[in-house]
Protein backbone atom coordinates (compact mmCIF):
# COMPACT_ATOMS: atom_id res chain seq x y z
CA UNK A 1 0.00 0.00 0.00
CA UNK A 2 1.32 3.39 -1.08
CA UNK A 3 1.18 6.28 2.02
CA UNK A 4 0.12 9.20 0.73
CA UNK A 5 -0.07 13.23 2.35
CA UNK A 6 -2.50 14.44 0.39
CA UNK A 7 -3.97 17.52 2.21
CA UNK A 8 -6.35 19.01 -0.22
CA UNK A 9 -8.73 22.32 0.38
CA UNK A 10 -12.15 20.58 -1.14
CA UNK A 11 -13.47 24.11 -1.97
CA UNK A 12 -10.60 25.17 -4.03
CA UNK A 13 -10.12 21.99 -5.72
CA UNK A 14 -13.79 22.13 -6.26
CA UNK A 15 -13.57 25.36 -7.87
CA UNK A 16 -10.58 24.77 -9.42
CA UNK A 17 -12.27 21.57 -11.29
CA UNK A 18 -15.73 23.44 -12.24
CA UNK A 19 -12.63 26.44 -13.56
CA UNK A 20 -11.35 23.15 -15.75
CA UNK A 21 -14.56 21.50 -17.02
CA UNK A 22 -15.39 25.82 -18.15
CA UNK A 23 -12.24 25.62 -20.40
CA UNK A 24 -13.11 22.35 -21.71
CA UNK A 25 -16.36 23.72 -22.58
CA UNK A 26 -15.20 26.78 -24.05
CA UNK A 27 -12.65 24.74 -26.35
CA UNK A 28 -15.61 22.00 -27.39
CA UNK A 29 -17.83 25.25 -28.25
CA UNK A 30 -14.73 26.80 -30.36
CA UNK A 31 -13.37 23.54 -32.08
CA UNK A 32 -15.96 21.05 -32.17
CA UNK A 33 -15.40 17.05 -31.97
CA UNK A 34 -13.43 14.96 -34.43
CA UNK A 35 -9.89 16.70 -33.71
CA UNK A 36 -6.69 14.34 -31.94
CA UNK A 37 -6.20 14.21 -28.47
CA UNK A 38 -3.06 16.42 -29.00
CA UNK A 39 -4.76 19.10 -30.52
CA UNK A 40 -7.57 19.02 -27.30
CA UNK A 41 -4.71 18.90 -24.64
CA UNK A 42 -2.59 22.09 -26.34
CA UNK A 43 -6.33 24.15 -26.89
CA UNK A 44 -7.81 23.19 -23.23
CA UNK A 45 -3.61 24.42 -21.65
CA UNK A 46 -4.27 27.42 -23.44
CA UNK A 47 -7.29 28.44 -22.18
CA UNK A 48 -6.69 27.17 -18.26
CA UNK A 49 -3.80 29.35 -18.78
CA UNK A 50 -5.91 32.57 -19.96
CA UNK A 51 -7.96 31.83 -17.02
CA UNK A 52 -4.95 32.36 -14.86
CA UNK A 53 -3.89 28.63 -13.62
CA UNK A 54 -1.31 27.21 -13.70
CA UNK A 55 -0.64 24.13 -15.75
CA UNK A 56 1.78 21.58 -16.62
CA UNK A 57 1.82 19.45 -19.61
CA UNK A 58 3.23 15.34 -20.02
CA UNK A 59 4.03 15.64 -15.86
CA UNK A 60 6.39 11.94 -15.63
CA UNK A 61 5.21 9.93 -12.80
CA UNK A 62 7.75 7.28 -11.48
CA UNK A 63 6.69 3.99 -10.40
CA UNK A 64 9.11 2.05 -8.12
CA UNK A 65 8.97 -2.10 -8.37
CA UNK A 66 11.65 -3.46 -5.90
CA UNK A 67 14.41 -1.86 -6.11
CA UNK A 68 13.92 -1.34 -9.55
CA UNK A 69 12.97 2.50 -10.26
CA UNK A 70 10.96 3.62 -13.92
CA UNK A 71 11.18 7.47 -13.57
CA UNK A 72 9.18 7.69 -16.97
CA UNK A 73 6.68 5.16 -16.05
CA UNK A 74 3.70 6.84 -16.37
CA UNK A 75 2.59 10.21 -18.07
CA UNK A 76 0.19 12.74 -16.57
CA UNK A 77 -1.44 14.82 -19.64
CA UNK A 78 -1.93 17.99 -18.09
CA UNK A 79 -1.94 18.85 -14.17
CA UNK A 80 -3.69 22.09 -12.61
CA UNK A 81 -2.22 24.19 -9.61
CA UNK A 82 -0.87 20.22 -8.87
CA UNK A 83 -3.89 19.49 -7.52
CA UNK A 84 -5.81 17.82 -10.71
CA UNK A 85 -5.10 15.52 -13.41
CA UNK A 86 -6.80 16.30 -16.63
CA UNK A 87 -7.06 13.30 -19.38
CA UNK A 88 -8.86 15.02 -22.17
CA UNK A 89 -10.02 11.25 -24.81
CA UNK A 90 -10.57 11.32 -28.31
CA UNK A 91 -13.26 8.34 -28.21
CA UNK A 92 -16.15 6.76 -30.46
CA UNK A 93 -17.27 4.50 -27.57
CA UNK A 94 -17.09 6.38 -24.80
CA UNK A 95 -15.11 6.27 -21.55
CA UNK A 96 -15.17 3.25 -20.22
CA UNK A 97 -13.70 1.25 -17.21
CA UNK A 98 -10.35 0.96 -18.57
CA UNK A 99 -9.72 4.53 -18.93
CA UNK A 100 -10.73 5.40 -14.48
CA UNK A 101 -8.55 2.53 -14.19
CA UNK A 102 -5.56 3.76 -15.51
CA UNK A 103 -6.72 7.28 -13.98
CA UNK A 104 -7.02 5.55 -10.57
CA UNK A 105 -3.10 4.59 -10.99
CA UNK A 106 -1.93 7.50 -12.25
CA UNK A 107 -3.67 9.67 -9.69
CA UNK A 108 -2.34 7.24 -6.76
CA UNK A 109 1.23 7.54 -7.66
CA UNK A 110 1.30 11.35 -8.41
CA UNK A 111 -0.88 11.55 -4.55
CA UNK A 112 -3.33 13.72 -6.50
CA UNK A 113 -6.81 13.09 -4.99
CA UNK A 114 -8.92 14.67 -8.06
CA UNK A 115 -8.83 14.07 -11.66
CA UNK A 116 -11.24 14.54 -14.70
CA UNK A 117 -11.65 12.32 -18.11
CA UNK A 118 -13.00 14.55 -20.60
CA UNK A 119 -14.01 12.78 -24.58
CA UNK A 120 -13.88 15.63 -26.73
CA UNK A 121 -15.40 13.26 -29.64
CA UNK A 122 -18.78 14.35 -29.04
CA UNK A 123 -21.39 16.69 -30.56
CA UNK A 124 -22.19 17.79 -26.46
CA UNK A 125 -20.13 17.94 -23.83
CA UNK A 126 -22.10 16.78 -21.37
CA UNK A 127 -23.18 13.62 -19.19
CA UNK A 128 -20.99 10.67 -19.86
CA UNK A 129 -18.52 13.05 -21.45
CA UNK A 130 -17.15 14.11 -18.35
CA UNK A 131 -16.44 12.33 -15.74
CA UNK A 132 -14.75 12.86 -12.10
CA UNK A 133 -12.82 10.59 -10.94
CA UNK A 134 -11.38 10.83 -6.71
CA UNK A 135 -9.09 8.37 -4.87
Amino acid sequence: MIETQMTFDFDVVNKIASETIGAALAVHRTIGAGHNKETYLSCWAYELRERGLQVEIMRSIPLQYKNLVLNEAMQLELVVEDCIVLNPLTLDKGINDDHIISLVNKLRYAEIELGLLINFNVKFLRGEAIKRVRI
